[in-house]
């Protein structure tokens, strides 16, 4: 299945896709399981990948994001990891790549990245409201 979308942050191509499991374990899984290929690739897949919430069904997280600068990944993640396409709102899906951006640019500029790499940010079930620009209002305080 292909339903990667592109999208633009200042002039940009960047790639997106969402998809929904039946329960928060299934996409729990599949999120561990693309972070150990990603670890395993030394972040060479260039994802990022996030769970999240439907608003209007609780707080279970079924949604499974990905966001890459690059397609080759993020075509490969879209074909091995099931669920059922997801539309996500394209305002969330540029928030994602902005909190990406910003996450990732700082390694790379210090050259930290020559190697590849990962970053795993885990925040259990407390979670985090992520809000326009990519800034995370998490529950004990935010992150601008």
């Amino acid at each position: 299945m292909n339903d990667v979308k592109t999208r633009e942050i200042e002039g940009y191509p960047y790639y997106y896709f969402a998809r929904i499991f039946a329960n928060g374990d299934k996409a729990k899984r599949v999120f561990d399981s693309l972070q150990a290929e990603g670890a395993r690739q030394k972040g060479k897949l260039d994802l990022g990948v996030y769970r999240s919430i439907k608003p209007s069904e609780g707080d279970e997280a079924r949604i499974l994001i990905c966001v890459s600068l690059t397609k080759k990944g993020i075509e490969w993640a879209a074909r091995v990891v099931g669920g059922i396409p997801y539309a996500l709102p394209e305002v969330e899906a540029d928030a994602l790549m902005a909190r990406r951006v910003r996450v990732v640019a700082p390694i790379y500029e210090a050259g930290e990245a020559k190697e590849g790499g990962q970053v795993v940010i885990r925040r259990g079930k407390r979670g985090a409201h992520l809000r326009p620009g990519g800034h995370l209002d998490e529950r004990i305080g935010h992150d601008d």
